[in-house]
């Protein structure tokens, strides 16, 4: 039997759905409805790295300012989802 990449795809991509639904209040529904690509996955989880480090407010401010356009379709949809 051959090696199913989309299946495997398919898998990964949900279990990372399921990961980044445990660092927020969202479902592993709402992530893969909101970041349906592995790249706005992966950036979405590099957002909520940055907002639950344990540095000190100035710095995490710091670091968001300093990496917002990667995060800003990542901000965006969560704005438009919850406001």
């Amino acid at each position: 039997m051959p090696f199913d990449f989309q299946l495997q795809a398919k898998a990964t991509n949900k279990e990372f759905a399921e990961e980044l639904a445990r660092l927020t209040t969202l479902t592993t529904k709402d992530v893969e409805r909101l970041f349906p690509r592995k790249i706005d996955k992966q950036r979405f989880e590099q957002l909520m790295q940055i907002v639950n480090a344990s540095a000190n407010r100035n710095k995490r401010i710091a670091a968001l300012e300093n990496n917002f356009k990667a995060f800003s379709m990542s901000v965006m949809r969560l704005l438009e989802t919850f406001t």
